[in-house]
């Protein structure tokens, strides 16, 4: 099957869309930008977020699920034009970023903690970034650098590969000590496997640990008890949430 070729469309701001979108933040711009341009070469790619806007169907409203962004606009396509009405973040508003920093070989890791801590974003108490969440074709370094500046906390997830990683040891950790010093920001921190963290880098270990006894282990309890490893990754989640609040 040949798939359909499809003409760029023009993009064209309604007042009320350059003034909803101005009031936004620079971040959701870039989002902006992509979700614009992806629409204007396609605007049927989003189909599965879109819902009608008005009776006979002329005008919808794409949803963005994350960050939530909704945007009011109409489809001209004898003159290839969409019009935009109004843009709108109504739960974008979350401050309490928390940066994760990780190494890549602890992916498995992040992704077992993320269903505990999923429940908080969606409760809209925390927002957690890490750098699975980079558009496509963005200059990655650009946005880490971003997420860092932007982010009122920080999660070291600590493994041997992470205390040998360049980009975490000579960016991304300078930057979140740095911030924790000049602007008061909260560094939290725990050792998913053994590692030499408390003979090679006692900057890290002055912080607080969300594990009681921060020389075990994840990797040691998910070996010893399951139970006690899910006991345990639901109080880090209460204890972040309530170190930002």
């Amino acid at each position: 099957m040949v798939e359909p070729q499809f003409t760029e469309y023009a993009i064209k701001l309604s007042k009320t869309a350059r003034d909803t979108r101005q009031s936004l933040s620079p971040e959701v711009w870039r989002i902006l930008d992509t979700i614009e341009a992806n629409l204007s070469e396609d605007p049927r790619q989003y189909a599965n977020h879109i819902i009608p806007a008005s009776i006979d169907g002329s005008s919808s409203i794409y949803i963005h699920p994350n960050p939530r962004l909704e945007i009011s606009f109409q489809v001209d396509e004898e003159h290839k034009i969409i019009y935009f009405f109004h843009y709108s973040a109504p739960s974008f508003a979350i401050q309490k970023t928390i940066f994760v920093s990780y190494s890549h070989n602890d992916r498995a890791w992040l992704n077992k903690l993320r269903n505990f801590l999923t429940v908080l974003e969606q409760q809209g108490v925390i927002k957690f970034w890490d750098d699975s969440q980079i558009e496509p074709g963005v200059r990655w370094e650009d946005e880490i650098r971003k997420a860092l500046d932007s982010s009122r906390a920080g999660l070291l997830l600590v493994s041997q590969e992470f205390l040998a990683s360049k980009f975490i040891t000579e960016t991304e950790l300078p930057k979140l000590l740095n911030n924790a010093v000049t602007a008061g920001k909260r560094i939290f921190w725990l050792q998913l496997s053994p590692s030499t963290v408390f003979d090679t880098h006692r900057e890290i270990t002055q912080f607080q640990s969300l594990l009681d006894d921060p020389k075990v282990s994840l990797q040691e309890l998910e070996t010893v008890n399951e139970a006690q490893l899910r006991k345990v990754l639901v109080e880090m989640s209460r204890r972040l949430s309530e170190a930002v609040a």
